[in-house]
């Protein structure tokens, strides 16, 4: 939930916008669209970078809402690219093209067809087509609920937050009913695996994207200073532990390797 200050600098900066100039086409929609997802990693191949870091919030829910009127050009970064990099990063993709089906956004370049109904089928997410023929109101109400859409329901994309080298976790789904198209508000069982390599003390978090449950995880590996417990020295040697992610708040675990 954003603070209503940061809401009230968000519309100012918002209504400032403008649209000019035109008839470049294409566009460079899924250079943009990888930028975002990627926090402005360099697109593969061609090493092009914005620079520009997005800042999502750690464990969000990553939603893009996309605006345009013209289809992609893919010099820079073609569509299997595009969809990968969105794939990899959790990023979901709420579609909004002025044109119709295979016009606009959703249009062809160099190979490329339906170009936005292939990211949204891909990554998860909606395409509305036609928008300019909505009102204002009626576009603020589809968007609304093309977001809510796709957030009721989660796919649990574990994550660690502030894990540095030394240690490695790994995540797998153990649960009858799967970690895909969870309902919010039902819990689901998972395996953590981590493996010590390098001997110090680690602190981070383990939670999913979308989700706001968290655990924090201090784990010493080897004999470490700071640690109550001699314990052995790393190799080989993983513990396994299985969790359960809910609902719930934060979680504080120490365990040692």
């Amino acid at each position: 939930m954003r603070r209503p200050s940061a809401l009230l600098r968000d519309s100012a900066a918002i209504g400032a916008w403008f649209a000019s100039g035109g008839g470049d086409l294409p566009e460079a929609n899924f250079f943009a669209l990888q930028q975002v997802g990627t926090e402005g990693a360099p697109t593969p191949g061609t090493a092009v970078s914005t620079g520009q870091v997005t800042g999502w919030r750690a464990g969000a829910e990553r939603v893009i809402v996309w605006f345009g009127d013209a289809s992609s050009h893919n010099e820079t970064i073609n569509e299997a690219n595009t969809i990968a990099a969105l794939t990899a990063e959790g990023v979901k993709v709420v579609a909004v093209n002025t044109a119709g089906n295979n016009g606009g956004i959703d249009g062809s370049y160099g190979g490329d067809t339906n170009q936005a109904d292939d990211i949204v089928a891909a990554v998860g997410g909606s395409l509305t087509n036609t928008a300019g023929t909505l009102s204002a109101a009626a576009l603020q109400a589809t968007i609304e609920a093309a977001i809510g859409a796709i957030t009721s329901e989660l796919d649990l994309n574990f994550i660690t937050i502030g894990l540095g080298p030394g240690l490695t976790v790994t995540f797998e789904c153990t649960d009858a009913l799967g970690c895909d198209d969870v309902p919010g508000g039902e819990s689901r069982s998972f395996r953590v695996t981590f493996t010590g390599l390098t001997a110090g003390l680690y602190e981070f978090e383990i939670g999913a994207r979308g989700v706001g449950a968290t655990e924090f995880d201090r784990i010493c590996v080897g004999d470490t200073a700071g640690c109550t417990t001699r314990v052995p020295e790393p190799g080989t040697l993983a513990l396994v532990a299985l969790a359960v992610l809910g609902l719930a708040a934060r979680r504080r675990r120490e365990r040692n390797v």
